[in-house]
């Protein structure tokens, strides 16, 4: 009872919201950036913190660095650079396993250390499992090195993982010393170093041997189907450009590709305008494909 007693009305706040956060969180009903929000926002008009206090993450270092990271590896997918990327390693990785493992590996946790480790497994992802078809090794032999090289990435800068950018700043708020953007960079790369030569010695033989098959592709994928849109002589989506398109209400999908005469044109797409004969690889839900089906579109 004494302890019921000295509970004040704020702590009970704060219990009712961290409830409401975990079931938000786990059962993923909202939107994990939409929960945060509201969770700030619980806390500011209960009163359990001040509104200067709810809105000082906004203008924290650790955050303004993190969302700069997401705004950098968008930047690499929307330019290309990344695409670019994935084929130069490809190339240079094309040979034995032994090779591939040596080549990809430190080139994925290298990335990993300056941009989203999720963004660089997301673009070597098709570069992989096209080298293992090509080669005919398991695709598990090679995705499973590729994500533990992109999680080791992220210790060779404070860049790499949020929790480095918080250490910095406690640190700073400490009056102790801050990390250089490399301070922990000797031991981020022998650990990198030392997961390649793991998998190259020891953990290419306890790794899975699950081979693969043509739609494995397709069980990757985290929303949507895709489909290819023709672009017809009388086309709505003449002369169009990619933006308007994907901003128009009659048109709810998104252009992942886009292809003119067999071949794939290069990012930004920006101002370049759509052409009789274009191909569009778009992503959308099944609803929307049944409704382009019934739909002039192309």
């Amino acid at each position: 009872m004494t302890l019921i007693g000295n509970i004040n009305l704020q702590q009970i706040y704060l219990f009712i919201i961290l409830i409401g956060a975990f079931i938000l969180l786990t059962t993923s009903k909202i939107r994990i950036d939409l929960t945060a929000i509201l969770i700030i926002l619980a806390l500011s008009l209960t009163g359990v913190l001040e509104a200067r206090e709810a809105l000082s993450g906004f203008g924290s270092e650790p955050a303004i660095v993190i969302a700069a990271i997401f705004v950098l590896s968008g930047a690499l997918y929307q330019t290309g650079l990344s695409d670019q990327i994935g084929k130069w390693i490809g190339r240079v990785a094309s040979g034995g396993y032994t090779r591939m493992l040596v080549v990809i590996m430190p080139t994925v946790a290298a990335l990993s250390a300056f941009t989203h480790h999720v963004t660089v497994t997301a673009v070597m992802l098709p570069v992989v499992l096209k080298l293992s078809r090509e080669r005919g090794i398991a695709p598990s032999k090679l995705l499973m090195p590729m994500s533990f090289a992109a999680s080791l990435g992220t210790t060779i800068t404070i860049v790499g993982a949020p929790a480095f950018l918080i250490a910095n700043r406690l640190l700073g708020q400490a009056g102790k010393q801050g990390l250089s953007i490399f301070a922990i960079a000797p031991l981020g790369i022998v650990l990198s170093l030392a997961g390649t030569l793991f998998m190259l010695i020891l953990g290419r033989f306890v790794l899975p041997d699950r081979p693969g098959d043509e739609g494995s592709q397709e069980h990757l994928r985290l929303e949507g189907y895709y489909t290819e849109i023709v672009v017809l002589p009388d086309s709505s989506l003449l002369g169009r450009t990619i933006a308007e398109i994907e901003s128009d209400e009659d048109h709810r999908y998104r252009v992942v590709n886009w292809l003119r005469e067999g071949r794939p044109r290069q990012r930004p797409y920006a101002r370049k305008r759509i052409k009789e004969g274009d191909v569009l690889v778009i992503q959308t839900s099944p609803e929307e494909i049944a409704a382009i089906e019934s739909k002039p579109v192309n």
